[in-house]
């Protein structure tokens, strides 16, 4: 009788898995001067619904580089430049900005120049043009 055996260490494994994982949690480099970029949280007078949400900002020059959590990022979503072609995330411009309402895609990562309007299969501009909600509910509208 033969048993057939696993010879992968499964706590081996699980290392490896926590080491990406770590690996991945790392701040990105600022794009504009390659420093690490610091994490933050949105103040809650935020008037685009992103109250409490965390953000990468690099101190130095005061560069925004990316949201810390996972909101508007969708399998759908135009992928971005970074290789593999990560999904992008979706964000909507905010009040007294160039296009008030506009969505827009960007590198969700933030190691990128990805950039792009989010337009409608007619190519027209896509907006939100609802009431900007509280945090949770802006995410589930999808942004």
């Amino acid at each position: 009788m033969t048993i057939a055996t696993d010879n992968t260490d499964p706590t081996a494994q699980k290392s490896r898995r926590n080491r990406k994982s770590r690996r991945s949690q790392k701040p990105p480099r600022c794009r504009r001067c390659r420093q690490r970029t610091t994490k933050s949280y949105v103040g809650p007078m935020n008037p685009v619904g992103n109250a409490g949400r965390p953000y990468y900002k690099c101190e130095p020059c005061g560069t925004f580089a990316c949201f810390g959590d996972k909101r508007g990022i969708h399998a759908s979503n135009l992928p971005c430049d970074c290789p593999g072609s990560k999904a992008s995330r979706v964000h909507l411009t905010g009040p007294g900005r160039i296009n008030t309402g506009a969505l827009f895609y960007k590198c969700a990562r933030g190691r990128c120049g990805f950039w792009e309007w989010k337009c409608n299969a007619y190519g027209d501009q896509e907006y939100y043009l609802g009431d900007i909600l509280a945090p949770e509910e802006m995410a589930k509208l999808g942004f």
